[in-house]
């Protein structure tokens, strides 16, 4: 016969657990995803006003224990895993349930935050990181304001002030590049998983850049970045 062991319990009372304290603290709609590569569930956004959903979905992951937390718990995360978040367009938490005390804890992977050692990369869970109203509240406030289609604006800002330098339109790239380089910081932040391809892009357009024979351009370039 088939049998339904204690770990399997645990994993699902962590799921729900998360699901029913989101519903019931946020009236945010959940789903728990049956099919598990490494996210667990979803929720949508709800403003609280309009009682309208923002359309912005924030992924998780479930951690479930049955001790409870003294100190700290570290849990070790595979390059695999890492990857994957990090190829996420949305923003991912983490949470741990404690079935023997009935905690809940939480950290935002976005940005990623770990540990190295020597045998790996770890994720930190410490007492801090206890669940509360407030302090989703907070981490979901970044989230709100969060456009997921930055990475996309971003890009066609680079493709605009190719343009721009193609054409001698000084003026014109200098304004972009000013509103470029507001996109990098929030790029840098949230897209870690593209931090490659975002410095080749960078160093690509510096030496474009370079190039320029106008007077006083790389003094105000220099200013720029």
């Amino acid at each position: 016969m088939k049998k339904f062991l204690l770990q399997n319990a645990t994993g699902n009372i962590g799921e729900h657990f998360v699901c029913l304290t989101l519903l019931s603290d946020l009236n945010f709609p959940t789903r728990i995803i049956t099919t598990d590569l490494g996210i667990d569930g979803e929720f949508e956004i709800i403003d609280f006003e309009t009682k309208e959903s923002t359309s912005k979905i924030v992924k998780f992951q479930v951690k479930c224990q049955q001790k409870k937390i003294t100190n700290k718990k570290n849990f070790k995360v595979s390059k695999e895993h890492k990857v994957y978040w990090e190829n996420f367009i949305e923003p991912i938490l983490f949470f741990l349930h404690t079935t023997e005390d009935k905690k809940l804890y939480f950290k935002s992977l976005t940005p990623f935050s770990f540990n190295k050692k020597n045998d790996g990369i770890y994720l930190q869970i410490t007492k801090n990181d206890l669940y509360s109203r407030d302090n989703i509240l907070k981490a979901i406030e970044k989230f709100k304001n969060f456009n997921y289609n930055f990475f996309e604006k971003y890009i066609d800002l680079l493709n605009r002030i190719d343009f721009a330098i193609y054409n001698g339109e000084y003026i014109s790239y200098f304004d972009l590049l000013e509103e470029k380089n507001s996109f990098l910081k929030i790029v840098r932040e949230f897209y870690w998983g593209y931090q490659a391809e975002i410095d080749y892009m960078e160093i690509s357009l510096k030496e474009k850049l370079k190039k320029l024979d106008e007077d006083g351009i790389n003094n105000a370039l220099e200013s720029i970045y």
